[in-house]
């Protein structure tokens, strides 16, 4: 996990929950990321195959010719597409946050800092 998705985690979830959301994240990113993330990548790269070679019994084997052009444009392009969905996702959370604490007024007083700097 990167260390800004892990920052925002800590900082939007209570004290007391916050080992529990981390391990709820990550069962959630190896279910919705990690698992089907070289599935699609694997259809893309076959996708873009001109050439197949036939193995026994007259089925598809593995790819001669890619199709130079497009390949590299295709992944990049998946990859970005993702990272952006991402992204998105994390300035939802983030505006969230911001509007929770904004509601709950989590600001102290020049003076509540002291007392608390002090005791």
């Amino acid at each position: 996990m990167a260390t800004p998705q892990l920052i925002i985690v800590l900082r939007s979830v209570r004290h007391e929950l916050q080992s529990f959301s981390l391990g709820l994240q990550n069962c959630i990113m190896k279910i919705i990321a990690q698992i089907p993330a070289p599935i699609l990548f694997g259809i893309i790269i076959d996708n873009q195959c001109l050439f197949w070679s036939e193995s026994t019994y007259h089925r598809r084997g593995s790819c001669f010719i890619y199709n130079g052009n497009r390949l590299p444009f295709t992944l990049f392009g998946t990859a970005i597409i993702i990272k952006l969905i991402s992204l998105t996702l994390i300035i939802i959370l983030f505006s969230i946050t911001l509007k929770r604490n904004k509601i709950q007024n989590i600001s102290f007083s020049t003076e509540e800092q002291e007392n608390l700097l002090n005791k």
